[in-house]
């Protein structure tokens, strides 16, 4: 299914989420951006993730419109990749911290 055909929403519980892991944005400004990008096709969509606005989220769409559920935030790994990886190795991952300790550096 083509998205960029259609409006985009997000909940409140989406937006915390972003502030929370992204850093502060109105509810607007997400929405707005979410929207112009959207439109123009400038997304990646993996099953029920989306990355729109630089950052991952849960989507799903209801009435003709996109609606952003929830926020995993802005990282620098694939995040439906690395949950199907997870989930496979019974692992999990943390989502409330991208930094890497510098003995964990990839070189």
């Amino acid at each position: 299914m083509i998205l960029n055909g259609l409006r985009l929403e997000l909940t409140i519980h989406a937006h915390e989420q972003f502030t929370e892991r992204v850093g502060p944005a109105t509810f607007e400004e997400i929405r707005n951006a979410g929207r112009e990008q959207l439109a123009a096709g400038d997304y990646r969509r993996d099953g029920d993730f989306i990355n729109i606005y630089d950052v991952w989220w849960i989507f799903t769409v209801r009435e003709g419109k996109v609606v952003l559920i929830t926020c995993y935030g802005n990282s620098h790994f694939d995040v439906p990749r690395a949950l199907a990886w997870a989930r496979k190795h019974d692992d999990r991952i943390t989502l409330d911290n991208f930094q890497i300790n510098k003995g964990q550096q990839i070189i």
